[in-house]
């Protein structure tokens, strides 16, 4: 078996549900002995792989481009709120000098 094959299979069963305790999560295989998933053969499991790993990678860069993106609305905030107090500056000078 493929070991990223199992990686995505277990990943997809969103064990989660079957946490239990606070302090410490556990996980109890009496609970979770229902679940299952098709077993397919190394040649397909290497595609699916290979296709989830293409994804999961495309899926990155669209995070670092959004985080960039989020830096970047950061940044018009500060550069509008630093824009306004110096229009407020401009004025004043202007209504000082000109009255």
């Amino acid at each position: 078996m493929h070991c990223y094959y199992l990686y995505y299979a277990v990943k997809n069963m969103k064990l989660a549900k079957y946490y239990t305790g606070a302090t410490i999560p556990h996980i109890y295989y009496k609970d979770y002995k229902i679940e299952s998933f098709w077993l397919r053969g190394i040649p397909e499991q290497q595609q699916i792989v290979t296709i989830l790993e293409k994804v999961e990678k495309v899926i990155g860069e669209f995070i670092k481009v959004k985080n960039r993106l989020d830096d970047l609305v950061q940044s018009k905030v500060s550069i509008q709120k630093a824009l306004d107090k110096t229009q407020t500056l401009l004025d004043s000078l202007m209504q000082q000098y000109f009255g």
